[in-house]
């Protein structure tokens, strides 16, 4: 049995009274990528469901360097911690969430996997800076991998990595 019809709102000057849930999106709108910078995906490039279920939302390049680390030998929780918050992480002003720590290493590594849209972005590259030194600050060794790395050339990276070499220089 179907309900019946919820009753509209009245139009107001050609307004409705009560906004509508969900706006039309203009084709223009529906990304907010500059032209040109569509994410490269092919099938089969997403977290599995079992990750996301231990640990909560990852993006792919953070699944690879997760993937990596285990590979080579490094157990999660034990030597390595996955999205690790210092100063109160995101909820607070100046708190951070480091992607990967590697306490296993002298000194402690930090790996901050850097998305190629959002982190070129002007803000996001004095937040980046900001938090780069404030992990420095507690005698982490800090590295930024990028996405566009991890998915083409993922062993020398992540060796290079370990190394504690950058392999970009931030603009």
């Amino acid at each position: 049995m179907r309900t019946p019809a919820a009753p509209r709102a009245p139009e107001i000057r050609g307004l409705s009274a009560r906004p509508p849930s969900r706006r039309p999106r203009r084709p223009e709108q529906e990304s907010m990528r500059p032209e040109g910078s569509e994410r490269k995906e092919a099938p089969g490039q997403q977290v599995p469901e079992w990750f996301m279920r231990q640990v909560g939302a990852a993006t792919y390049p953070e699944f690879l360097v997760w993937r990596w680390l285990r590979d080579k030998g490094y157990q999660p929780d034990i030597d390595f911690r996955f999205q690790s918050s210092f100063f109160g992480g995101r909820l607070d002003l100046g708190g951070l969430v480091a992607d990967f720590v590697i306490d296993a290493l002298t000194p402690p590594l930090v790996i901050r996997v850097q998305g190629e849209y959002w982190h070129q972005l002007p803000g996001r590259k004095s937040r980046d800076f900001f938090e780069m030194v404030r992990l420095l600050e507690l005698g982490f060794e800090v590295v930024d991998v990028w996405e566009d790395d991890l998915m083409t050339r993922l062993d020398f990276t992540m060796n290079e990595a370990m190394k504690g070499h950058n392999l970009r220089v931030a603009a």
